[in-house]
């Protein structure tokens, strides 16, 4: 029920219990799956190079608490291995890394039905925008690596959602919870600075309320600030010596608004010609089962259609949307796990439209049937989908586990290996002395060729000669091929072992 003078929701206690269930029921499930789906997989979290990096860091941040010490410097920002950093003095680090991304992701799941029932006051679209996040693939995944995705995200959620409960109750708590949280999701991500201007817009009201709407939006940011406080002074501290220190990723992001439209693209990790413009591509989750099943797709557009009375929905949800894909679309890179930042806010117009759509078809007993059953059909298959990208993400991510265990059978235990793409996997789970391609130059390999007496290179050759043409890697790769003999070992998957001789 909603109150028509000022369009608040009215609450009673059987509002109030049916809210409660319908929480603990989204979180259970949610949390369910993600156990599940860890305990199935056998998947530890970590892959690549990025997730080895944070959990490494959130060692040296605990070990810094531990000491009382300044932390030293990195590449992002410090708030998912602050998580890990603080869990970890109650339980292993190994355990935190992946148990915090697993309790965030069945919060986004949460918070999800808990900010739609806020703008809507529908239980049944809360319900299905929940349904809709708690199985997607890409949150699956974000759940289950070690990354700052599923925390970054949880945190801005709790901000939008302080952010519509301040709009009904106008209680000073939820503005201030509202900065804080964003400013937890910018400390996760930088990403997440784009909500700024989109809560402004959302929290202006007309030019009779001017004062209380510059009024809020200073507290918003003042509460920001705050909470961003620990970052800001991390920065001021190291930038005489690392100037980058904490923004490594803004900095190198290569924005480009020419890049929307854009599919070869070169940027700092080589040249990439990919399938489509870069601005397509990140909207393809609208469309893609891993984010919305493609038979929801079209109710995204008519949840937004539906939103054209209630300008504070319209602009948290299409302002998110759209603050997001624009500037994903000028980036240089094209990555699926990006655009997870403005997943909820589709799914729960998706859910808006499906519930606007379905109340306007007859009511008589078969078509009440159909479109129950498309439903609950999409709303399965989005579970199966999803659990199909993590299962497939996991046997991608073990490749790299396989290899490393092949070079340590095969190779002396403290040979020197270069290598490129492993390396973090090899330095982890080896007692090799691993060497990164990337780092070296031509005079530096051939100075570690001279003092090592057992010298091995594991390389993907083919990756080398095409996505890093005339950049560091295959220049290295080139130059120690052309003045040591290197003679091919064997070949496990992608990865070739050659003997420098």
């Amino acid at each position: 029920m909603i109150n028509a003078a000022t369009r608040a929701p009215i609450y009673d206690s059987r509002f109030i219990s049916r809210e409660k269930i319908g929480v603990a029921l989204i979180f259970i499930l949610a949390l369910g799956v993600r156990i599940g789906l860890r305990a199935g997989l056998e998947f530890d979290g970590l892959y690549g190079q990025d997730s080895f990096a944070y959990f490494d860091y959130a060692h040296s941040l605990a070990d810094s608490i531990t000491r009382t010490t300044v932390p030293p410097p990195f590449f992002w920002p410090i708030g998912y291995p602050a998580l890990t950093a603080f869990a970890s003095f109650f339980i292993p680090i190994e355990i935190a890394a992946q148990w915090i991304n697993i309790l965030c992701g069945a919060l986004i799941a949460t918070f999800t039905f808990l900010l739609a029932r806020e703008l809507t006051n529908n239980h049944r679209v809360a319900f299905i925008a929940a349904i809709i996040v708690a199985g997607a693939g890409q949150l699956f995944i974000s759940s289950l690596a070690i990354m700052a995705d599923a925390s970054a995200l949880m945190w801005t959620m709790i901000s939008a959602y302080a952010l519509a409960r301040f709009n009904r109750a106008r209680s000073p708590k939820w503005i201030a919870g509202a900065g804080i949280a964003l400013g937890l999701a910018m400390m996760t991500r930088w990403i997440y600075a784009l909500m700024i201007p989109v809560w402004f817009v959302a929290l202006w009201k007309n030019k009779n309320e001017f004062a209380a709407s510059f009024k809020n939006c200073a507290r918003l940011i003042l509460f920001s600030l705050l909470a961003l406080s620990p970052q800001i002074a991390l920065m001021l501290y190291h930038a005489p010596n690392f100037p980058l220190a904490f923004i490594g990723d803004w900095a190198r992001t290569g924005w480009d608004i020419t890049h929307a439209w854009q599919n070869v693209i070169v940027n700092n990790d080589g040249n990439f010609s990919y399938a489509l413009p870069v601005a397509a591509f990140y909207a393809l989750p609208l469309a893609q089962p891993t984010y919305i099943f493609p038979f929801l797709t079209a109710f995204v557009l008519v949840g937004a259609w539906s939103l054209r009375r209630d300008q504070f929905a319209a602009r948290i949800l299409i302002g998110w949307i759209a603050a997001q894909w624009i500037y994903l679309s000028g980036d240089a890179w094209e990555n699926w796990r990006f655009a997870l930042a403005y997943f909820p806010p589709a799914a729960i117009l998706a859910a808006m439209g499906v519930n606007y759509f379905f109340d306007s078809l007859p009511r008589a007993a078969p078509a009440r049937f159909a479109r129950l059953t498309l439903l609950l059909a999409s709303l399965l298959l989005t579970f199966i989908f999803g659990a199909r990208a993590a299962e497939e993400f996991a046997a991608n991510q073990k490749t790299d586990r396989a290899v490393a265990q092949w070079a340590r059978e095969s190779l002396p235990p403290q040979a020197t290996v270069i290598t490129f793409g492993i390396t973090e996997t090899l330095k982890h789970f080896t007692s090799f002395q691993v060497v990164e391609l990337y780092n070296e130059t031509s005079a530096s390999l051939l100075a570690r060729a001279e003092s090592a007496e057992k010298f091995f290179v594991l390389v993907n050759v083919e990756n080398l000669r095409e996505q890093w043409q005339d950049r560091a890697p295959q220049i290295n790769f080139d130059a120690l091929s052309r003045a040591r003999s290197l003679r091919r070992v064997a070949a496990f998957g992608a990865y070739t072992l050659f003997a420098v001789e």
